[in-house]
């Protein structure tokens, strides 16, 4: 049972890839080399799935970057 004064707080540090400023350009060229790729194979299913990962992780990293306020 959960009692009405319990805190629930988020991780502090976001993940690495939030405290990596360059963390969604890196995703972003791994889905542009594994596309490549995946032409070059003749569209190996994996080749396709693994650029789709890193287009999908790239995507979460900008949805979940908190905004910044204009200085």
């Amino acid at each position: 049972m959960v009692d009405a004064n319990t805190e629930v707080r988020k991780p502090k540090d976001g993940g690495w890839l939030k405290a990596f400023p360059f963390g969604e350009a890196a995703l972003w060229l791994g889905f542009v080399w594994f596309a490549f790729a995946a032409m070059e194979d003749r569209y190996d299913p994996d080749t396709i799935t693994l650029a789709a990962v890193f287009a999908l992780a790239a995507i979460g990293v900008r949805a979940t970057r908190p905004t910044r306020e204009p200085q």
